[in-house]
């Protein structure tokens, strides 16, 4: 839990990933990310101020929505 400078309380329930953190969670690049969202595909991210981040929450959606099932 943080405040801000009016002191009211806010809930940080979903953390956040930085581009170099998702990309050292997936093994990639932060070109290859930025290539993801200049092409709209790969998870949902917020951009304030001209920052991207990730919501865990959203990596976590479309990692699992990207699963291959093996038959058999």
């Amino acid at each position: 839990m943080q405040t801000n400078d009016a002191n009211t309380v806010i809930e940080i329930s979903n953390p956040i990933l930085t581009p170099t953190g998702l990309a050292s969670r997936w093994g990639v690049t932060v070109k290859h990310l930025a290539n993801m969202r200049c092409e709209k595909v790969g998870p949902s991210y917020v951009k304030l101020g001209g920052i991207v981040r990730y919501r865990l929450g959203d990596v976590e959606t479309y990692e699992t929505r990207n699963v291959v099932k093996i038959p058999g």
